[in-house]
């Protein structure tokens, strides 16, 4: 799936699914994020990469989230086992870790999302004009780590057809990449100089020069964002009125809304739905 939308709809978009993840401890809530999240990333990578590269390497930290949790605090009402030390695990301490791990999963699953979509000229046009030296830092970051990513990936290659890597001593293979980084490091002196030079010929840092952007915020723009605003009204106006509104300590209290799910999941789904509208008027 291709996601073609302004800036300011995607920042305020996944902006907004990370701050309701993030400052919520509904179960439901974090499970839909989750779900979500996973759904939307499957779009985007594909369903294989997304259990192999991202839930499965998470899925250990959120146990590890709920042993710690429930192992080393003792607060909540309802005991399951009591330990030898007097403490016990409670059910409280269980759920409340399911909570932080769910809530953990599901905001790094969001960040995965973001960080494929949100590419250097975005960036630039959203902090160009306010903060343009950090704007351009944060640009430049963005293309220089999978870039020195593909030379490591390119030199690797290089010394294994060199036969670098044929013998298996590790004296042998920490030379190979101590080398492999040498190599690596001079490369990243080499291209910062080019970079800093076109720089200079572009005008960089000269008061006149303007910056090109190629988006444009027309009436489909503001239809997309009447869209968010009136789901993130809901789910804002829901959390505010605490019509979905958890507690675990010293008993475990929900209280849930089931219209503030939905607004919920149609603010999640909202790029699959421009997709599916975008696809329907191609035809």
């Amino acid at each position: 799936m291709k996601i073609k939308l302004h800036p300011i709809i995607l920042i305020l978009y996944f902006g907004s699914m990370l701050t309701f993840t993030m400052c919520t401890l509904h179960i439901y809530m974090l499970i839909i994020s989750l779900c979500l999240g996973m759904v939307f990333l499957s779009c985007l990578v594909g369903v294989k990469k997304v259990a192999k590269h991202y839930l499965l390497p998470i899925f250990p930290l959120f146990l590890l989230i709920v042993f710690v949790n429930g192992a080393f605090n003792h607060y909540g009402e309802t005991s399951l086992y009591m330990m030898d030390n007097g403490n016990s695990i409670t059910l409280e301490c269980i759920l409340f870790g399911l909570v932080m791990g769910c809530m953990v999963m599901a905001s790094l699953l969001w960040l995965a999302s973001f960080n494929i979509i949100i590419k250097s000229d975005d960036v630039l046009y959203l902090t160009g004009k306010i903060l343009p030296s950090i704007s351009l830092v944060i640009s430049m970051s963005l293309r220089f780590i999978p870039l020195y990513k593909k030379n490591y990936r390119e030199i690797k290659k290089s010394s294994k057809l060199l036969g670098a890597y044929n013998d298996k001593r590790k004296i042998s293979r920490i030379k190979t990449a101590y080398n492999n980084f040498s190599i690596l490091f001079s490369r990243c002196l080499e291209e910062s100089v080019e970079t800093a030079s076109s720089m200079q010929n572009r005008g960089f840092g000269v008061r006149s020069r303007t910056m090109y952007h190629n988006f444009h915020f027309g009436i489909r723009e503001i239809r997309q964002l009447l869209y968010l605003l009136i789901f993130i009204g809901i789910v804002f106006a829901g959390y505010f009125k605490g019509l979905c509104y958890a507690n675990y300590n010293p008993a475990v209290e929900i209280r849930s809304n089931v219209f503030i799910f939905v607004a919920f999941i149609l603010l999640g789904i909202f790029p699959i739905v421009v997709n599916v509208f975008e696809r329907k008027r191609g035809m």
